[in-house]
């Protein structure tokens, strides 16, 4: 249900929230909860009565709610077509006020999803000897490239081995010694390795801080709030005031590791250049504004992540509005579909029994009229109670209503079987 996906963390309610994924139009999810609200009173008197008599009552109380649930049902469909009309407009409305495309909303929210729900990164003690082995790594993938084409150079020409060797002893010498001394000495640098767990903690904050922004961006709107509503807010700002603690944690240990870096540039522990990154005030941790410190990656901007501007998705207001009208108008284009298949359902089934109660009924005055005596003028004024003789003549052939004479033969004598048993069970109980 909705109160039931609210109580998990973003990152599970972009794949999971009804309201957000595929499939399940306007549906809340509490058909179950309204069932149990229909047999809830029975709780006392089912407690001290008999198994037989629990049996009994359920299915007599479960017969009445399904006999007031179809009573209700073609106002429950009109219900809740008008509500799906309320949202189209809403959204329709949103969509256009947003300024963008369908297209670029819907790539917008695949990329907020993909980025939202990836695993962040952790600190650890060889994050520098990580992010040292990736540059060598794209160092020899590109050198690898270069031996690719001297080798086909070689195939075709001898003398193309000797431009090769000279092109490789030169870079050999360039390199130098030196450069692969500090190589080696920035795997185990100890400015390598707070820079680097710095970078991860930065990110890891930058996402915990995104996300409980777009939860709370469900309590702050606070137009048309029902009860049901107002229960929902409530669970959803304790969630997110629950997971305050953890974010000011991560800040402050990120705040610790930049002074960390400080240090070391100050100590001259890291290489010419280096530039210390910026902490993050506690003052401002939660405003999330597009020129933040936790968008600027001063001095952490080596890794594949790394970006000078916030997404679209998260720093465009209009964006994000247009991706909420988005999801909306995609719910009610599957409501609208669920409610024409409850319609077409609930005609199609209409239909079948009043053609069956129809038939009842017709072969019910067929043998009545069979058996019953005439008492001319005596009976006064009667309605007409039974069909006309042609009914059904126009549905069937010959064939069929010959099959059906045959059926209605067996049937007027299993009538007068049970007649003449009941006049004989009288005649016993009156001696």
């Amino acid at each position: 249900s909705v109160f039931h996906a609210f109580g998990h963390e973003w990152a599970c309610q972009l794949l999971f929230h009804p309201r957000k994924r595929w499939g399940f139009g306007f549906s809340n999810g509490k058909g179950t909860e309204r069932f149990w609200n229909a047999i809830r009173h029975l709780i006392a008197h089912l407690r001290i009565c008999g198994y037989h008599n629990r049996l009994y009552t359920l299915d007599s109380q479960i017969e009445h709610a399904v006999k007031a649930s179809l009573l209700r049902l073609g106002e429950w469909i009109t219900r809740r077509y008008k509500h799906s009309l309320g949202k189209r407009a809403e959204a329709t409305k949103a969509l256009r006020e947003c300024g963008k495309s369908k297209d670029v909303l819907r790539d917008q929210w695949n990329l907020q999803v993909a980025a939202q729900t990836k695993p962040l990164p952790r600190q650890q003690k060889t994050r520098g000897q990580q992010a040292v082995n990736a540059k060598y790594l794209d160092a020899v993938e590109a050198e690898d490239d270069d031996a690719a084409m001297y080798e086909r150079e070689f195939k075709q020409a001898q003398t193309a081995l000797t431009t090769s060797v000279a092109n490789l002893r030169r870079k050999e010498v360039a390199l130098g010694v030196n450069e692969h001394d500090e190589l080696k000495a920035l795997a185990t640098s100890e400015y390598m390795r707070a820079r680097m767990n710095a970078r991860a903690l930065k990110l890891r904050l930058r996402e915990r801080l995104c996300t409980r922004k777009f939860e709370m961006d469900v309590v702050e709107r606070a137009y048309r709030r029902l009860m049901n509503d107002s229960k929902l807010h409530a669970h959803t700002a304790s969630a997110v005031k629950r997971r305050e603690p953890t974010i000011t944690k991560l800040a402050n240990e990120y705040n610790k590791l930049c002074n960390e870096v400080s240090k070391l540039i100050r100590e001259g522990k890291a290489p010419r250049g280096s530039i210390a990154p910026l902490p993050i005030l506690a003052k401002g941790l939660w405003k999330l504004d597009v020129d933040d410190v936790i968008f600027q990656d001063v001095g952490l901007d080596d890794g594949d992540d790394a970006s000078d501007e916030p997404p679209l998705w998260l720093c465009n207001e209009q964006v994000r509005a247009g991706i909420k009208a988005l999801l909306e108008l995609d719910r009610c284009e599957e409501e609208d579909a669920r409610l024409r298949r409850e319609n077409e359902a609930l005609r199609v089934w209409f239909a079948e029994e009043w053609k069956l109660h129809q038939d009842n009924l017709v072969r019910l005055a067929a043998t009545w009229d069979k058996y019953l005596p005439d008492f001319g003028a005596q009976n006064g004024a009667l309605p007409e109670w039974a069909p006309p003789r042609h009914y059904g003549d126009g549905d069937s052939d010959d064939e069929e209503h010959d099959e059906d004479s045959d059926g209605k033969e067996e049937e007027y004598e299993t009538l007068e079987a049970v007649a003449r048993a009941d006049v004989y069970r009288m005649d016993e109980h009156n001696y």
